[in-house]
């Protein structure tokens, strides 16, 4: 998957395999790298209520995704990002807030401050686990390695009763699978890089999740209106 972002860096996501995953690390260590190391993050995708499910809203040229990324070296912070696609561009806005005050971040006349035009019926329906490894180049570009990625369906009935965005066991793993995200910022990539890239086929796991986990509209009709009640 390729990404024109404002700045000018293109983004490219891509799957290969464990062994492959391995072996560009090893190169990407010979390179003039900052390494950062091991960090489990945890990715709560948000949703209109069903039957509107995000694979059929990301078919249009101006989708929005709402998301909050949860970092095992911060436990006590939350990220919440909004992204807009807009044709070729793709714009985003992040929050960083402590995990107390997420409940009132994502309120529908708080999220709207982010992005006018979101709904204000918004559930969280999709949670994507990985350890992810950082990789920075002097240059200006940088790799991510993400693996050991798991799915989860989410309930939003939960979050309604307890406020927390918690995952249990995994609904799918994404097993012998990496995910190489690579951002030029700019740069030129090394040959050998760009060969992976060109090589690898384009991996986006949030569809891939949503193909795997997420609820579909039952042939009855919706359900109840279920909302995401903040206090």
């Amino acid at each position: 998957m390729r990404k024109r972002i404002l700045d000018g860096r293109d983004e490219i996501a891509v799957g290969v395999s464990v062994a492959d995953g391995q072996a560009i690390e090893r190169c990407l260590k010979a390179e003039d790298v900052t390494v950062h190391g091991h960090e489990r993050l945890r990715v709560i995708h948000f949703d209109r209520r069903l039957p509107r499910t995000l694979n059929q809203v990301r078919e249009q040229e101006h989708a929005l995704e709402v998301r909050v990324i949860e970092r095992s070296t911060a436990p006590d912070k939350v990220t919440l990002e909004v992204k807009r696609q807009l044709s070729d561009e793709l714009r985003h806005v992040e929050l960083e807030l402590p995990r107390r005050a997420l409940r009132a971040a994502l309120r529908p006349n708080a999220l709207q401050d982010l992005a006018p035009d979101a709904p204000g019926d918004l559930v969280p329906v999709l949670g994507i686990e990985f350890t992810r490894r950082l990789f920075r180049s002097r240059a200006g570009w940088s790799v991510t390695l993400d693996r050991d990625l798991a799915f989860h369906r989410i309930d939003a009935r939960m979050l309604e009763r307890t406020g927390q965005l918690a995952l249990g066991v995994p609904d799918r793993f994404a097993d012998g699978r990496v995910l190489v995200t690579v951002t030029t910022g700019g740069a030129v990539l090394p040959t050998w890089l760009e060969g992976v890239v060109r090589a690898s086929s384009p991996w986006n796991i949030v569809e891939e999740g949503f193909s795997l986990v997420a609820p579909r509209p039952s042939p009855r009709g919706p359900g109840p209106d279920l909302r995401l009640v903040l206090h």
